[in-house]
């Protein structure tokens, strides 16, 4: 399986070549420990490309046909483009110049997320309950949180806002939540067992 992805790599790289008239560099480092539900990663600044070595062999070729050449894109945006960034200051990782890459070099339609199926990879990530100002609850995974815990503690303004506008704050669990929070555990296993 390593030796396939190796394989559309090159294979890839040698499209864009083709397309752009020119030679790329390629990454130093082609990595199959990656993580999580995603299926790869480009990392230019490193010099590296990482695949989901678990999902490759479960998915098989529906995985080798499109996420390496998916991954080379990135790669070739950032040599031929330079980085881009959206109105709000995040870099367009997906727009449409990398689309553009992936529909007329690759030959590949150009959406951002794959459908393999992530139920033996997925983490199970602890959420951590926010109140916003206007009333609303919302559930924010440990990812955001730690960003925003990050963000606070360095004196920077709140990163995040709820989906009206409203300001975001840590919703502290009454004695009476994590009561109600332990009833449902219990019922889910009674649940489970019968």
């Amino acid at each position: 399986m390593k030796q396939a992805i190796l394989d559309k790599v090159e294979e890839s790289f040698k499209k864009a070549e083709a397309y752009y008239g020119r030679t790329f560099s390629r990454p130093k480092h082609i990595i199959f420990k990656r993580t999580g539900t995603n299926g790869g990663h480009c990392w230019y600044e490193r010099s590296e490309l990482m695949f989901q070595i678990s999902l490759a062999e479960k998915e098989g070729d529906k995985f080798v046909n499109r996420t390496p050449a998916h991954e080379v894109a990135h790669w070739i945006d950032k040599e031929v483009n330079g980085y881009s960034y959206t109105p709000s200051g995040r870099r367009d990782i997906h727009g449409k110049k990398w689309k553009f890459i992936m529909t007329n070099v690759m030959g590949l339609e150009a959406s951002r997320c794959h459908s393999y199926d992530v139920s033996d990879v997925a983490i199970k990530r602890k959420r951590y309950d926010y109140a916003c100002s206007n009333g609303h609850t919302l559930s924010i995974s440990s990812v955001k949180h730690n960003r925003i815990v990050n963000r606070l503690w360095r004196n920077l303004p709140m990163p995040y806002r709820c989906k009206c506008g409203g300001k975001l704050s840590l919703k502290v669990k009454t004695r009476e939540d994590k009561i109600k929070e332990l009833e449902e555990q219990i019922k889910q296993l009674t649940n489970a067992i019968n």
